[in-house]
């Protein structure tokens, strides 16, 4: 397993470098440097980005309230995990930031340092070089006279039999109808065909975007495969939900779904690669990234490099915040809906907000991304916002690449 040195960077040294094939997963430890010394790695918050040189995917660590996601502590370092993280060639390169709690920072009560680091990993597209890429197994020394037992093989693991008994106790309690629970095993026959879960309430891909990879509309199994992804956005997994819906080929199907109250809801790349006729979301929440950054600003660069859209082809997106909860979160996935072949983008902000940063001033300003350089260009609309739609937004809007924009106040047209 390679390790990364925060905190002490040689530019341009590749002699040393290890190569793993780029769909691989790998470990990379991180330690901490600080004024030459080795430092234990602190046990407070922090987030990692990482991407290729070169590339626009990432992949995102960190811990956040105590909880690691794609991470642990190891001694003095930090591992970080890149499980089915789907970067790019080249190599690999990270952001670390590490949130201490310090008083004396009265914004925020957090002093944020900021490191940033080339790692000793080149992803290739071919075998790489043979690298033991799991952790080193602890050592335990006894002496011990063994016998050795002829065991049948079993070929479910624990956590898919937990799966079969989650669907059969649904059969013995009482408030279930039989459509529910056939529902229910539907789902399940989609878990033992495409997914590892940690338990219940983490269902997991294997791979980002195989769900729907060279699967039709028209199979067999496609709508078990659809009330399967909906089963783990709408709150049974919520965990690695990036590329949910990628490579989804349905150029009929209007799907609608249900941002909800997750922890581990993730956006990034969501819809990339797909073909569907309409699609509907109702937001009460954004990707954790961005619901967990500090600031605007942060917030909206987070949102900016999900690449939701990405290579999406649909007539339609209805993006919809839900005014009853918060008229915010639909904003959020503005910034990421460039390099998409949607036809046009139909957001509503969910009413009057009293936040200047939601003002509709500030949404084309500071969340509209910059289309001029995509090779497809969407028309936009917006609704129900916050402030005064003129003539000079309007001219904003055009001036980032779109080729039209309508403004809407409930059902009349403002400009």
């Amino acid at each position: 397993m390679e390790t990364v040195r925060l905190g002490e960077q040689s530019e341009g040294h590749e002699d040393g470098l290890s190569r793993i094939n780029v769909k691989s997963d790998f470990p990379l430890a991180m330690k901490l440097i600080k004024n030459g010394q080795e430092v234990s790695f602190p046990e407070t918050d922090f987030s990692v980005t990482a991407r290729t040189e070169g590339g626009f995917l990432v992949y995102k660590a960190g811990r956040k309230n105590g909880i690691c996601k794609h991470c642990k502590q190891d001694g003095d370092r930090m591992i970080i995990f890149f499980d089915n993280h789907m970067l790019g060639k080249g190599r690999v390169v990270i952001e670390c930031v590490i949130d201490t709690p310090d008083a004396d920072y009265t914004e925020d009560g957090i002093r944020q340092e900021v490191y940033k680091a080339k790692s000793p990993i080149v992803l290739v597209d071919d075998d790489g070089d043979a690298l033991d890429l799991r952790l080193p197994e602890p050592r335990v020394v006894e002496k011990v006279v063994e016998k050795v037992v002829e065991k049948e093989i079993d070929h479910y693991t624990d956590l898919q039999k937990k799966a079969a008994e989650w669907v059969n106790k649904l059969e013995s309690e009482e408030g279930y109808d039989s459509q529910e629970i056939e529902k229910r095993k539907r789902i399940l026959g989609v878990i033992f065909k495409t997914v590892n879960f940690d338990g219940l309430d983490s269902v997991r891909t294997e791979d980002y975007g195989s769900l729907f990879k060279g699967v039709n509309s028209s199979d067999e199994d496609f709508n078990d495969r659809l009330e399967f992804a909906q089963f783990v956005l709408n709150g049974q997994g919520v965990y690695n939900t990036n590329s949910l819906f990628a490579n989804l080929n349905a150029p009929d199907l209007d799907l609608a779904i249900y941002l909800g109250l997750s922890d581990f809801m993730s956006l990034s790349g969501l819809f990339m690669s797909s073909t569907l006729n309409t699609i509907t979301i109702t937001a009460e929440r954004a990707d954790y990234n961005v619901t967990m950054a500090s600031g605007l600003e942060e917030k909206i660069r987070l949102a900016n490099n999900l690449f939701t859209f990405q290579e999406c082809t649909a007539k339609k997106v209805n993006i919809i915040s839900r005014s009853a909860m918060n008229a915010n979160y639909g904003w959020f996935i503005l910034p990421s809906i460039g390099e998409s072949n949607v036809e046009c983008f139909d957001f509503s902000g969910g009413g009057v907000t009293r936040s200047e940063d939601f003002k509709i001033s500030n949404i084309i300003e500071k969340f509209l991304p910059d289309v001029t350089g995509d090779e497809h260009k969407p028309s936009i609309i917006f609704r129900d916002y916050t402030g005064e739609a003129t003539e000079e937004l309007k001219q904003k809007v055009l001036a980032k690449g779109y080729p039209s924009v309508e403004f809407y106040l409930g059902g009349e047209k403002m400009l």
